[in-house]
This record gives structure tokens, C-alpha cells and sequence, in this order.
């Protein structure tokens, strides 16, 4: 049944990528002829508002010279009252040049604003009219300042200058009505112009709005409803009405998905009878795998069981081997340990022995001279002591290595008993000391303890040594892996080491011992593979993929405690073995 509804699920998931592809074609077209109409409303709003620019540009540069030309009106009636005034204080003021030298200024500056104005407003007749008015001040100013007068023609001549001047303010206020005019045309054309451009702007916008809606009730109105209709056939199908049809009549891409679907279902129809068959074929085979691989996990657990077991009576029959062996040695040892503090003082009373005969007798006879010489008695003396001293360093050193072949076997130990975790750790190093010490190819590598000050462990003591004896022993095997690949220039920079500390939590109901390595590390993909039965990285013979499942056992089952790996490749390994103080049962 799974497999039918994956099977219906792919089919209208097949169905809907169909859909999809026809919905975007429809809506490419709806896009592409709508994007035409726009494109053209578009740059009809372009070219209106181009025009109504350039439009207003004018109109902005009509008000510009209109309000220039205002300013320049002003500047000459300014100019022509400050020469009118300068001309009468000149006939008043006894013909003072001060006078006629601002009469000078003033008419400059009359004669500039109206050679500016006649640029602005070219067209204008008063210009010239104001230039021969103008010309008859020039006239007068000249005469008054080559001649003197008397007071009756100063007289006729002010009233001339009246004249003049009235003449030209009348002009003048002529040219300010006309500008005025001009620029009051020019601020209602810019007003009339603003308001064309908003009323074409809204126009353009109302159009692109009916366009839009109208080629949407054209285009869209029936495709949704061929939609609805596509939905309803779709929510029919997902509820297994495989016997609907859909009723779309449309010759578009609709009717053609619409036709597909129809299809589609009669297709679905026969493949659900045929999974329909499958299922039951299925289900009576996951029945029998389902069977098969409860037997293979019960198998496992079994072979298991009887690996532990087998390693356990493989250890058990090793301690026996091995404590036998050392007592065997131990006993001899202890003999010989024994009987040279004995033979140190029988031989230390005989040397003195023969000091006082060459004392006392200091000429022996021949034969006893010739015997001194032939067995160098001030050699014999002085190395005698030495060798005694050796030998008591050997059977020493014969009592540590039975001592610790007993401390690791703990033989006398089976049951769970408190021990010094860290004298197991020593043993099982002095185990291990053939391979820690210096080889041909490398130096010594370096074992550093950091132990913390522990209580003494309810544990299995032979057990867990053999749980440390497992973890070293890989160490040291990643060690000469990774100096096999250096020089002995590359060891010596970067030397093995094999670090060891324990410790306890802040409340001592937990020991930690951690044994670490600087070796070449573990990959990922065989760390997660490290504690599987039967899982070794070694060749062939070399390892039987048990040590690590078998301590892994040992700490969690045995001890109630966890052990972990944490390791990077090319940054060595770290075991992380933690252990409660008290076992509790």
C-alpha cells in the first residue's frame, strides 16, 4: 500500500511539474502581449512628457528673460533719475564737476541696462523712442558744461530736462506694463501646461489599468476556472477516485493538461492494481527478512556472549599461565635475593682475612706469589664487590617484573576488590617496556603520568589491566606506524609520546583515566567503527578486531562506566575511560 500511494504520489507530483509548465506558458503570453501594450503606452507617456519638457523648458526660459527684462526697466529708471538729479544740483550748485561726474556714472549705467534690454526685447518699438529721448539729455548736459548760464535759461533749461525725462518714464512705464504682461502670459501657459501633463498622465494610467483588466477577463477568468476544475479533479485523485474525469472542453494548453490528466488517472488506475498485487508479494517477503534478521541479531548476542566468554577463559587461562610462571621464577630469586647478603659478608670476611695474612706475612713462598699474579687478586678484590652489587640489582629487578606479572594477572583477585588503579597502570607499562624502550630505528617513546591523587576503585583489577593493556598496545601500534613513514631527523623534532592521567570529579564518585597519544590519529569513518566486534584496521594476523570491543564490554557491562575515543587524523588519539569509585550492584 505504501508503494501505490508513492507511486499515485509521484504520478500527480509528475502531473503537477505538467501544470506548471502549461501555466507558464499561458502566463508567457499573458506577460509577453501585455508587456507589448505597456511598452507602447509606455512610450506614448514618454513622448507626452518629452514634449511637455521641452514645453515647459520654454515657458521657464520665457520668465527668465520677461522677469531680465523687468530688472532691466527698473535699472533704467533707477539710472535715469540719478542723471536728472545730478544735472539740476549741477545748474543749482555753481557748475560743481562732482555733479556732472555722477551724471557721467548714471548715464553709463543707463546706456548699459538699455543696450541689454534692446537684447532681451528686440522687437520693441519704445526702445528707440527712449534711445533719441535720451539722446537730447546727452545734448543738453553737453551744452550746460561747455556755457554758462544765467538764471532764466537754467530755468528753461530744467523745464527741458523735465520734459526729457517725463517723456522717458512715460516709455519706460510703457515697457514694465508690456513685460509684466508678457510674464503673467508666461506663468498662466507653465499653469496650463502642469495641468495637461497630470490630466495625461492620469489618462495613460486609467488606460494601462483597463488594459490590464481587460486582458485579464479575456485571458485569465478561463483559465481559472479550467484551474478549479484541475484542483477538484486533483483533490479527487489524491483520495483515490481514480474512476473521475475532468470536463475541459478548452482547446488551449489547459484542455491539452486537462486531456493528459484523463490519462494520467486510467494509467494510475492499472498501476494501482498491479501494486495492489506487489504488496502482498512484499509483505510476506519483509515478513520472512523481518524473521531472518531476528535470528542473525539473536546469532550475534550469542556469538558475542561466547566471545566474552572465550576471552574471558583465554585470560583466566593466561593469568594461571602467568602467575604460575612467576612463581615458579619467584621462588628461585627469592632463594638467590636472599643468600647474597650472605655471600657479601662471607666474602667481605675473606678479603679481610687476606689482608691480615699480608699483613702479617708479607714474603710468602713462590708458589703462593706465583698464584697472586696468575689470578690478579687486586683485580679480583675490587671487581668482586661489583659483581655482588650487579647481581642484587638483577634479582631486584627479576622481583619488580614478577611483582607486576602478579599485580596484572590478579589471580587471587576474580571478585570486585579496591585497588591502586595507578599500580595496575604501572604494570601493565612494565609489561610493555620491551616496546617503549629505545629500538634500531627510533628512540624510547616517552611515557608521561599525570596522576591525580585517586581513592582506591571497587573494580575488577585483572579486567580492567586488561583494558589498559589493550588501549597502550594500540598506541604503540600508531606510534611505529606513524615513525615508519618519518625520518629519525622528523622523530627526534617531534617525538612519541604516550600520555596517562587520572583524576576524580569535584565529589570523588567518578575516576577518569585518560591515555592519549601524539600519533597519526583516527579517521572519522573508523572511529565510528571502533568499539564492532571484529572491526581492526591491522593486516591479517596482526589483529582480531576484539581488543577495543572486548574493553568497551569490560568498562560498560562489567563496571557500570563509559569509554570514548576523541581523535582527529594527524592529531593522535584520546581514550577517555570513566569509572564510578564504588560499584553498586
Amino acid at each position: 500500500m505504501h508503494a501505490a500511494n508513492l507511486s499515485l504520489s509521484e504520478t500527480i507530483d509528475d502531473f503537477n511539474s505538467k501544470f506548471t509548465l502549461k501555466f507558464m506558458k499561458l502566463l508567457a503570453k499573458f506577460l509577453s502581449s501585455s508587456t507589448l501594450c505597456f511598452s507602447i503606452i509606455t512610450l506614448l507617456l514618454l513622448g507626452s512628457e518629452v514634449i511637455i519638457n521641452k514645453a515647459e523648458i520654454s515657458v521657464v526660459q520665457s520668465r527668465e528673460k520677461t522677469l531680465n527684462s523687468i530688472e532691466k526697466v527698473i535699472c533704467l529708471q533707477v539710472a535715469l533719475a540719478h542723471q536728472i538729479e545730478a544735472l539740476k544740483d549741477y545748474l543749482f550748485l555753481a557748475q560743481n564737476t562732482v555733479d556732472m561726474k555722477r551724471y557721467q556714472r548714471a548715464k553709463l549705467e543707463f546706456t548699459t541696462c538699455l543696450q541689454n534690454l534692446e537684447y532681451l526685447m528686440p522687437e520693441v518699438e519704445e526702445i528707440s523712442v527712449i534711445q533719441r529721448r535720451h539722446q537730447n539729455i546727452i545734448r543738453l548736459a553737453n551744452s550746460l558744461e561747455s556755457t554758462s548760464y544765467s538764471v532764466p535759461e537754467t530755468q528753461q533749461d530744467i523745464r527741458s530736462l523735465n520734459s526729457f525725462s517725463k517723456d522717458i518714464q512715460l516709455y519706460l512705464k510703457s515697457l514694465a506694463e508690456t513685460t509684466e504682461y508678457r510674464d503673467d502670459v508666461a506663468r498662466k501657459k507653465a499653469q496650463q501646461l502642469k495641468q495637461i501633463s497630470r490630466l495625461a498622465k492620469y489618462v495613460i494610467i486609467v488606460s494601462i489599468f483597463l488594459v490590464f483588466i481587460l486582458r485579464f477577463k479575456l485571458i485569465f477568468i478561463p483559465v481559472i476556472n479550467s484551474i478549479q476544475e484541475l484542483k477538484e479533479g486533483t483533490n479527487k485523485i489524491g483520495k483515490g477516485e481514480l474512476n473521475h474525469r475532468l470536463n475541459v472542453k478548452t482547446n488551449d494548453e489547459i484542455g491539452e493538461l486537462a486531456a493528459g490528466f484523463n490519462q494520467m488517472t486510467i494509467q494510475l488506475a492499472e498501476s494501482r492494481q498491479k501494486l495492489g498485487d506487489k504488496l502482498q508479494e512484499l509483505t510476506l517477503v519483509n515478513h520472512n527478512l523481518n524473521t531472518e534478521i531476528e535470528n542473525r541479531n539473536r546469532a550475534e548476542a550469542e556469538l558475542q556472549k561466547s566471545l566474552g566468554l572465550i576471552q574471558s577463559e583465554k585470560m583466566s587461562s593466561l593469568s594461571q599461565m602467568v602467575a604460575g610462571i612467576a612463581h615458579e621464577i619467584n621462588n628461585p630469586v627469592n632463594f638467590i635475593h636472599g643468600n647474597l647478603t650472605h655471600a657479601e659478608t662471607y666474602s667481605q670476611e675473606l678479603l679481610n682475612l687476606i689482608n691480615l695474612y699480608q699483613q702479617h706475612y708479607p714474603n710468602p713462598v713462590p708458589e703462593i706469589e706465583d698464584e697472586l699474579e696468575a689470578i690478579e687478586l687486586d683485580f679480583l678484590v675490587e671487581d668482586f664487590s661489583k659483581l655482588l652489587t650487579s647481581m642484587r640489582m638483577g634479582t631486584e629487578r627479576i622481583i619488580e617484573i614478577v611483582t607486576s606479572l602478579r599485580t596484572f594477572s590478579r589471580l587471587d583477585e576474580a571478585d570486585i576488590k579496591k585497588v591502586d588503579i595507578h599500580q595496575g597502570l604501572d604494570g601493565t607499562l612494565l609489561i610493555l617496556q620491551h616496546r617503549l624502550k629505545t629500538q634500531n630505528n627510533r628512540p624510547a617513546i616517552r611515557v608521561i603520568k599525570d596522576y591525580g591523587k585517586l581513592p582506591l576503585i571497587s573494580c575488577y583489577s585483572g579486567q580492567l589491566n586488561q583494558v589498559f593493556l589493550n588501549i597502550l598496545t594500540n598506541a604503540i601500534d600508531a606510534l611505529e606506524e606513524q615513525n615508519r613513514t618519518r625520518t629519525l631527523e622528523e622523530i627526534h623534532a617531534y617525538p612519541s609520546q604516550i600520555r596517562i592521567q587520572t583524576f576524580t570529579n569535584t565529589d570523588t564518585t567518578l575516576a577518569t583515566i585518560k591515555i592519549s597519544d601524539n600519533g597519526c590519529g583516527i579517521p572519522p569513518n573508523v572511529l565510528e567503527k571502533l568499539f564492532n566486534p571484529f572491526f581492526t584496521t591491522k593486516p591479517v594476523g596482526k589483529g582480531t578486531g576484539l581488543g577495543l570491543a572486548i574493553a568497551y564490554q569490560i568498562i560498560k557491562d562489567r563496571h557500570h562506566g563509559k569509554i570514548n575515543c576523541y581523535s582527529e587524523a594527524g592529531k593522535g588519539a584520546e581514550f577517555v575511560i570513566e569509572i564510578p569509585v564504588q560499584q553498586t550492584h
